[in-house]
């Protein structure tokens, strides 16, 4: 029933950010979501696509930023601007 949430490999080894966020803890350190627990509030749903609390996300736009300068999709001036997004706390 649960197959829909959507996790990557990392949530849980070593990110532990949605397990920790989770209202009702119905995320095991593991990362895995206990379905007896859960409310479907679908936060961890909001966590898993912010490109600044999610750590495997902001990687991913690192490394599209860093392709774009190199490929010269994207000015170097204009990096500048669009920094890396520091991880929210």
């Amino acid at each position: 029933m649960f197959d829909w949430l959507k996790r990557y490999r990392e949530c849980g080894n070593p990110c532990n950010r949605c397990a920790k966020e989770c209202m009702v803890q119905a995320i095991h350190p593991e990362g895995h979501i206990n379905p007896n627990e859960c409310l479907n509030c679908l936060h961890c749903q909001v966590l898993y696509q912010h490109d600044q609390k999610c750590p495997v996300c902001i990687k991913k736009l690192a490394k599209r930023r860093r392709f774009e300068v190199q490929t010269g999709l994207v000015k170097p001036d204009t990096k500048a601007k669009a920094e890396t997004p520091v991880p929210a706390k």
